[in-house]
């Protein structure tokens, strides 16, 4: 914990919100499975590049965070990446969330519409996201 304190704090709230939108996938169909929570922390790991331990502890965190959250947060928090990254950046976090959605073996129309959501959040169309989330 302590060597997540001592982060800057846009790279930790980064990591907090793509945890946090991560997360939302693996929750949208009522519980987050050991598959869904080993891609999460997989994902923190390369794509963030932090530690294995602190993958472990951010997902942990992200998931007592989006259990007590509600949409207006929710919200804000996508928000906040939208405005943050870039075009390109936001498009390549929607492959990590269908590749979370995607770890159980089950891609659920649930996921599917959590994944839509969280785009449309980060200001991205349909026609751009079209091929990463298709459910088939």
């Amino acid at each position: 914990i302590e060597t997540l304190n001592s982060l800057d704090p846009e790279t930790s709230e980064h990591l907090g919100s793509l945890a946090f939108i991560l997360m939302r996938v693996a929750r949208a169909d009522g519980r987050v499975c050991s598959d869904e929570r080993n891609r999460m922390e997989e994902i923190l790991t390369t794509d963030a590049g932090i530690s294995r331990e602190h993958a472990i502890l951010v997902t942990e965190i992200a998931c007592h965070r989006t259990s007590l959250a509600d949409c207006g947060s929710a919200y804000a928090i996508s928000r906040g990446l939208r405005s943050t990254l870039g075009p390109h950046r936001r498009e390549s976090i929607v492959a990590l969330l269908s590749a979370v959605a995607r770890a159980d073996g089950i891609f659920r129309t649930v996921e599917h519409r959590e994944i839509v959501q969280i785009a449309g959040e980060l200001g991205i169309g349909a026609a751009e996201i079209a091929g990463s989330v298709d459910p088939s």
